[in-house]
């Protein structure tokens, strides 16, 4: 429930304020400018993340380095086919498109993979 708040509330500080986040890094009104291309891939990230990297969290703290490692090869993989499939009709938002693949993917296979990975090696009274 925690990540799911921190993703939303990601995303809605990230759309509210986007152009000052922009201002931060550069004052260059041309690099501003094409970053409005970007906006929606930069809103979406935090709602598609957010799970990714606190599965990374419970699967380090559980010390599930194997299906972890298989984890990341299968979302390296559908990152590659996302890239490939896309890469000549999209250009560069192929590789936004490409990372929330793989952010899916690592999501995906986390969930699917914790009853065997991480619950089995904890207690049942903790649960």
């Amino acid at each position: 429930m925690w990540t799911i708040c921190i993703g939303v509330a990601s995303t809605i500080v990230y759309a509210g304020g986007f152009d000052g986040f922009i201002g931060l890094i550069t004052s260059d009104p041309v690099v501003m400018a094409d970053t409005r291309d970007y906006f929606w891939w930069v809103v979406a990230m935090p709602l598609v993340s957010c799970s990714a990297f606190m599965w990374d969290g419970i699967y380090i703290g559980a010390t599930a380095s194997v299906p972890m490692r298989n984890i990341m090869i299968l979302s390296v993989i559908c990152f590659l086919a996302g890239y490939f499939l896309f890469h000549s009709t999209l250009g560069v938002h192929t590789i936004w498109l490409a990372y929330i693949l793989h952010l899916a993917a690592r999501t995906a296979g986390c969930q699917l993979l914790a009853r065997k990975s991480i619950y089995a090696k904890v207690p049942v009274a903790l649960f």
